[in-house]
């Protein structure tokens, strides 16, 4: 799934391979692939390393930003993470092509 909008505040953390990935809730403002029946979805953060220097994060959690961005997801069992820890999250500033989207 792809979608573009704003991250919306945290929501908690969810289990994920032995470790910790904070959850944040996203203010989806469009649907680019997929399908989805809400307006906002708890999206988890999956680590970038399990016991690396710098902890889960070194290079901090992408979610962690107040930029309008397209995130690109996987769903299992309803719940959503980014499909990777590196390539997850991409900006999307108001105005300009997404990437991606075919703009």
């Amino acid at each position: 799934m792809v979608v573009v909008g704003t991250v919306a505040g945290t929501a908690g953390e969810r289990a994920y391979y032995q470790e910790t990935a904070p959850v944040h809730h996203f203010a989806v403002e469009t649907v680019l692939k997929g399908q989805l029946d809400s307006d906002e979805i708890e999206v988890a953060s999956p680590p970038q390393t399990c016991n690396g220097p710098g902890g889960p994060f070194p290079d901090g959690d992408p979610l962690e930003t107040d930029q309008r961005v397209q995130l690109f997801l996987f769903e299992e069992e309803g719940e959503y993470r980014l499909i990777t820890p590196y390539d997850g999250v991409e900006a999307a500033p108001e105005g300009q092509p997404l990437p991606w989207s075919g703009d």
